[in-house]
């Protein structure tokens, strides 16, 4: 087995596999060996079958190499992009690739795309949809975090989620994404009657700029909900005079109990009520009770059940 290297044949071979959109997992299948072809194999042999010694990253490789040449269309990053942009504008997707309006001063950009078919799903399925941010997707031209923001839908018919459209911005702020509705909306007829978001003031503010001549509902996702309130808990709540940790437990089971009834109450009424019980309830908790006066209850219409029985695609 003196041979160890793959020729420029195996990679040319490789290349126009990935080339011809074969994925890692067929090629692995078309280089699988038969049980006869892998007894003919000995340990005196003095060389393997270039189909055995190609490895995962082997093939990994030559997927990057197909990537590289299909995303790099020039030296630098915003050129590479501005020609990507162009590109898929001329097979019909909708594109935006400028710099940030009230970020000019950061070097702020806002890129959107939005596909044919995408396009179509708007007009079908955009009126409650999901507002999903992704923080650090990758690097940009001076080494910032890029930040990835989906708008998404739920199949009625599948009941999996859709993306309608994607925006990528090197800065945090309600700036990028107003831009990017604003675009949507004159773009893709984007005309939504409820947005949920997970409890991102910044998102909260961008939207209703973005749509400020246009009623729109914003819910808050409630995994993103119980996440905040399970971060207050644990640094608000009390344990004066509770030394037994079963007293404690019981105080938090309760709390989590209440909190959950607040949220599921289904009408305006039904939910008062249980505010002012969870306020004389939990009247000697200070701290936690400000928390939720000043943070959650006046926001109430985001995420209580009796403000949003009509968004249950969603919950």
């Amino acid at each position: 087995m003196k041979d160890s290297g793959n020729p420029v044949t195996v990679r040319e071979w490789l290349d126009k596999r990935v080339m011809d959109g074969f994925d890692s997992k067929a090629i692995k299948a078309m280089l699988r060996m038969s049980a006869e072809e892998l007894s003919e194999i000995k340990t005196d042999s003095e060389a393997l079958p270039y189909s055995i010694r190609i490895s995962a990253m082997d093939i990994y490789n030559a997927v990057r190499r197909k990537a590289m040449i299909d995303t790099i269309l020039a030296p630098t990053i915003g050129e590479s992009l501005q020609l990507l942009m162009e590109r898929l504008k001329d097979k019909g997707w909708s594109t935006l690739f400028e710099p940030t309006p009230g970020e000019g001063d950061r070097n702020g950009f806002t890129l959107a795309f939005c596909s044919p078919w995408q396009h179509k799903l708007i007009a079908e399925y955009g009126d409650i949809v999901c507002l999903d941010s992704m923080h650090n997707t990758c690097h940009g031209e001076n080494k910032e975090k890029i930040f990835l923001n989906t708008v998404l839908t739920r199949d009625r018919v599948t009941g999996r989620g859709i993306p309608l459209a994607f925006m990528l911005t090197n800065l945090e702020s309600h700036f990028p994404l107003e831009h990017y509705l604003k675009w949507l909306r004159r773009e893709c007829n984007f005309e939504p009657s409820t947005l949920m978001i997970d409890c991102s003031d910044t998102e909260a503010l961008g939207i209703n700029k973005a749509f400020s001549d246009h009623p729109i509902s914003i819910l808050y996702c409630y995994w993103h909900l119980w996440q905040a309130w399970e971060k207050n808990i644990t640094s608000k709540i009390s344990f004066k005079n509770m030394r037994c940790k079963e007293d404690r437990a019981e105080l938090l089971k309760d709390l989590r109990t209440h909190l959950s009834n607040l949220l599921r109450g289904e009408t305006p009424d039904a939910f008062d009520k249980e505010w002012e019980f969870f306020q004389a309830e939990y009247g000697d908790q200070k701290m936690w009770l400000k928390y939720m006066a000043e943070e959650w209850i006046q926001v109430k219409e985001g995420w209580a059940r009796a403000w949003r029985m009509h968004a249950h695609l969603w919950d």
